[in-house]
């Protein structure tokens, strides 16, 4: 891996991945997302952007990176989630089906437990595809 950049350009526009890099000879840009849930759960503060808002961003950027001359990576970490709640699953096909990329739980994502004390706990949902 070469020519690792934060903030950089993408190769045929002057808009900007979160990070770029060339691996084997070939360019990637990267867009990396925080989209925050607004369920409530014992022992964290419910705060933030309302989730439809930073799921149109990930779309946003999905259609952003498919014009570009490179190769795209659309990364997110979805939080906090309710443990065994698969509500998300309905954003990931909004996602899925407004940029008509075949995305699942299977293959795009993984759950993680995250303890928040006190006996409670939470999910993240990680989630990564190429454009």
């Amino acid at each position: 891996m070469s020519n690792i950049e934060v903030e950089s350009n993408y190769a045929d526009s002057n808009n900007r991945a979160d990070l770029g890099f060339v691996y084997n000879g070939v360019r990637y840009d990267v867009e990396l997302k925080t989209p925050n849930a607004n369920w409530r759960i014992d022992g964290i503060e419910n705060k933030g952007i309302p989730i439809t808002k930073n799921i149109a961003s990930i779309i946003i950027d999905t259609k952003k990176l498919e014009e570009c001359v490179g190769n795209g990576i659309i990364a997110f970490v979805l939080f906090p989630v309710p443990i065994a709640d698969n509500r998300w699953v309905e954003y990931l096909s909004r996602i899925s089906n407004e940029t008509s990329k075949v995305l699942t739980e299977e293959d795009n994502c993984s759950r993680v437990k995250v303890p928040l004390g006190n006996g409670n706990s939470c999910e993240v949902i990680i989630c990564c595809f190429s454009i």
